[in-house]
C-alpha cells in the first residue's frame, strides 16, 4: 500500500476501489440504449455492476469501493 502522502485524495478515500484498479481492475460508467445508465468494475472475465442511481458521483464511488473490497476478498479465500 502507498504511504498516504504519495497517495491522491481519491485514493485515501476509496482504498479498496484503487488497489482494485492498480491490480489491473477496470472502472466502467456509461449509458448506452441497451443497458441505459450503468456503472461496473471489471477485472479478468468478472464484472460486477452497480446497482445504483449515480445522480452523486461520490456515492457512486463509495458503493464502486464496496464491490471492489468484496470482489478482492473472494479472490483472496
Amino acid at each position: 500500500m502507498n504511504r498516504a502522502k504519495d497517495q491522491l485524495p481519491e485514493e485515501q478515500t476509496f482504498p479498496h476501489l484503487a488497489e482494485f484498479l492498480r491490480a489491473g481492475g477496470k472502472l466502467e460508467v456509461g449509458e448506452n440504449f441497451l443497458h441505459g445508465a450503468f456503472a461496473s468494475i471489471q477485472k479478468h472475465n468478472k464484472t460486477v455492476v452497480v446497482n445504483t442511481l449515480y445522480r452523486d458521483f461520490d456515492a457512486l464511488l463509495k458503493e464502486m469501493d464496496s464491490k471492489a473490497r468484496q470482489y478482492m476478498d473472494e479472490i483472496s479465500e
